[in-house]
């Protein structure tokens, strides 16, 4: 890239190269830019015409070859916007999702409004699930599980950040770290990619913990751990809300059925993939 450039020509520039690999090149090129200066759409095209500095135009290079590499806008930038709310994210944690709120809109739509609900958020990853409900339904009391140190720290980071008080994030394995615990809903994003699924080497999977996408041959090993123990965890008529790959749904219905889950219900996402699934505790937790 040309030093001595226009803040509207770098950008002309990046796009151009930006289209070789990304579908979102004009977006990639401007969100780098601004992760670069710090400026907003109206800075940027009032600077457009001037020239851009020298020490911007490097890091901006550096971040845009980072991109062509292949590496997620998420993770070079360090943030993702998820249910309207600023997350920070890192290499630790999966990058929040839009099918994801998908579940988030689920648990809200069953969560009264003044409700003081305990909820449990199993693979919480950078909190995202667990924070966004909060801003919905701020008396809940929430807790956050991941099996990664480095997932619980970005986690209570975004809460701090977010304001999020009601929400507590501990270290464990599903629910080997709570202790007869028992809760009104518990949800959870869990791994449910197949070991050999040809995705997990393309886009933004590629550079994914494994750990937090892989699930077994079938992709259901971890999901049906979490219905096995789940009923020991929740109140009666407390929910279990799962979030699953788009063609799993009629298994992960079977396996509610299965433990004694009433009500099973399968929710679509926003592309119109059956992508949450959910059923109700007959029995009281012990």
């Amino acid at each position: 890239m040309v030093i001595e450039t226009t803040v509207n020509e770098a950008l002309l520039l990046a796009r151009e190269r930006l289209a070789s690999t990304s579908q979102s090149a004009a977006l990639d090129a401007e969100v780098l830019l601004g992760a670069v200066t710090g400026w907003d759409q109206t800075t940027r095209i009032i600077r457009g015409p001037t020239p851009l500095d020298a020490a911007f135009a490097t890091d901006f290079e550096r971040l845009v070859n980072r991109r062509l590499a292949g590496e997620p806008i998420a993770y070079i930038t360090g943030r993702r916007e998820f249910w309207s709310l600023d997350m920070k994210v890192s290499k630790a944690t999966l990058i929040p999702r839009e099918d994801t709120e998908t579940l988030v809109a689920t648990a809200i739509e069953r969560i009264p409004e003044d409700a003081q609900w305990d909820i449990l958020d199993l693979g919480t990853g950078s909190g995202n699930i667990a924070i966004a409900i909060h801003s919905e339904r701020p008396k809940c009391r929430i807790i956050g599980v991941d099996i990664n140190p480095s997932a619980i720290d970005l986690a209570n980071e975004n809460a701090a950040r977010l304001g999020a008080e009601s929400c507590r994030f501990i270290s464990g394995r599903w629910f080997d770290s709570l202790d007869g615990d028992c809760f009104h809903m518990v949800i959870a994003n869990p791994p449910y990619i197949r070991r050999d699924d040809p995705h997990l080497t393309i886009g933004d999977v590629a550079f994914e913990p494994r750990a937090a996408l892989v699930s077994g041959d079938d992709g259901l090993d971890d999901i049906g751990t979490i219905v096995n123990a789940a009923p020991a965890h929740l109140h009666q008529g407390g929910w279990l809300l799962l979030e699953h790959g788009a063609d799993q749904a009629n298994k992960v219905r079977e396996l509610l059925k299965s433990r004694g889950f009433a009500n099973i219900f399968t929710c679509n996402d926003f592309g119109m993939r059956e992508r949450v699934t959910g059923g109700r505790a007959e029995a009281a937790c012990l």
